[in-house]
């Protein structure tokens, strides 16, 4: 039996491809899985929108007691392993199940092959056994067989035998402590299906095949149900976790990736009393909004972008020094805003044309800045004898070296209120070292030294520009 399961895993290739599944309806990970006949809490699972300037994000309503799809996916794992239930073995189970013969309700069976089909089912050799098994009643003749409230009766009696039999057939025992416990068959199919179904070989794979399936899902959605009841008592909520990222040009021409991410969960804590569909009422919990940079450009540009620009010092210098930008640690510069207490009131009755827009301010939010740009501008000595700073010559016998640069430091931090960035060459070191070394002279002059600048040299208020206006939530399509 194994082996002709096995064989008709081919068949899903046809069958699969036309399993009805409607629009809109979740398709999960697990191959063999029917998910039009899954179950889960879908009351509402409605797109919200949340608008920061001009960066919106995806989020959802949804009713809190509802699993996510992740979740349902790993309820139907636990299932099928607990069970020993592959992926092949439902999709062949689907195939036969597909595989249906049109049931006539004109075709008559002969009372024989009932007969027949039964004593096989229940394992005995005549009707005196079978009559037995069924009812303990007196024994039947089988030449008397034939009467109508003595037929329905054995059928009546056998049928539960008949659907263990046709299980058997079809899946073997490795089904039957999982299907073979299905007896209500009044709501799978008539008395009049089940003699077709007796008398039909294929029939008789196929309604063996769609009561497994009818287990399977009835079980898999009856604990997908358990879990559901226990995250408690249904409650909405609003929840975003999405990133967005845009270019934002910092000090006028660096452009540098701006990363967004909101996470919202929002629960609701207060129902509205006159919205009969239960979403709207006041919602509380957690909003954070982070913004991080991808500094890559900026620390590649900064020297000619900003440094050399910063004063005309560097203008003068240039005719005799050439730079290099000296850092060793890539710039960073991020903010974040949380409400770990934030709260809103949706209101049902606020609803337009299907749609609620609210706006809500970002004043209160705990508000934390976090800047590191640390570039060392360095300057060496360019001209005859000197590159890069350094000069060594000998001549005569007569040695002459010497280290002549000079070092800007720049270092970045938050403008007021942590709306954009200032930076700032706060400090200057110079190295004049002279040494002269020869057959009667042996002396270095070293006039080294530097000072503090503690100048702003380039500010941009802008960065942050967006948060100013505070946030939109627009849920559309809501009654």
């Amino acid at each position: 039996m194994k082996k002709r399961i096995i064989s008709l895993v081919l068949v899903l290739c046809m069958v699969a491809a036309v399993l009805p599944i409607p629009a809109g309806a979740y398709v999960g990970d697990i191959p063999g899985v029917d998910y039009t006949r899954i179950e889960y809490n879908t009351i509402l699972d409605q797109e919200v929108k949340f608008k920061i300037g001009s960066h919106e994000f995806t989020g959802k309503l949804s009713n809190g007691n509802r699993l996510e799809d992740e979740e349902v996916d790993g309820i139907i794992r636990e299932f099928m392993t607990s069970y020993n239930i592959s992926s092949e073995e439902l999709q062949t189970l689907h195939a036969i199940e597909g595989k249906a013969l049109k049931y006539d309700e004109s075709r008559e069976v002969p009372p024989r092959v009932l007969v027949e089909l039964m004593l096989a089912a229940c394992g005995v050799d005549n009707a005196e056994d079978l009559s037995k098994i069924l009812s303990g009643d007196a024994t039947f003749d089988l030449s008397t067989l034939t009467g109508e409230s003595v037929l329905k009766k054995l059928k009546d009696m056998a049928i539960d035998k008949l659907i263990d039999f046709a299980l058997g057939k079809v899946v073997g025992e490795t089904y039957k402590e999982l299907f073979g416990l299905v007896k209500n068959v009044g709501t799978v199919a008539t008395r009049e299906y089940m003699e077709y179904v007796a008398s039909d070989e294929n029939a008789q794979r196929s309604f063996a095949a769609a009561l497994a399936l009818e287990k399977f899902y009835s079980l898999c959605n009856a604990r997908i149900k358990a879990r559901e009841r226990g995250l408690g008592q249904a409650q909405w909520r609003l929840t975003c976790n999405e990133t967005v990222i845009t270019t934002k040009t910092l000090f006028g021409s660096i452009n540098v990736p701006q990363i967004w991410k909101l996470a919202v969960d929002l629960t609701q804590t207060t129902p509205d009393p006159i919205d009969p569909n239960g979403w709207g009422g006041i919602y509380t919990g957690v909003v954070q909004i982070n913004v991080n940079h991808d500094m890559k450009p900026f620390d590649q540009q900064f020297m000619n972008s900003i440094a050399l620009k910063s004063s005309s010092v560097f203008s003068a210098l240039s005719a005799y020094f050439k730079f290099s930008d000296q850092y060793t640690t890539g710039s960073t510069m991020k903010r974040q805003l949380r409400n770990g207490n934030f709260s809103i009131q949706l209101g049902y009755g606020d609803a337009k044309n299907g749609q609620v827009e609210k706006e809500f301010s970002l004043a209160g939010f705990e508000d934390l800045s976090y800047i590191w740009i640390s570039h060392p501008i360095y300057g060496g000595l360019e001209g005859p004898y000197w590159s890069n700073g350094h000069a060594h010559v000998s001549q005569g016998g007569v040695t002459v070296s010497g280290d002549c640069n000079i070092t800007f430091w720049f270092h970045g931090e938050p403008t007021g209120g942590n709306e954009g960035l200032m930076i700032d060459m706060y400090n200057y070191t110079n190295t004049v070292i002279v040494s002269v070394n020869g057959p009667f002279i042996s002396e270095t002059i070293d006039n080294s030294g530097g000072g503090m600048v503690s100048s702003t040299v380039a500010v941009d208020n802008t960065v942050y520009e967006e948060l100013k206006g505070g946030c939109t939530i627009t849920i559309s399509g809501v009654d």
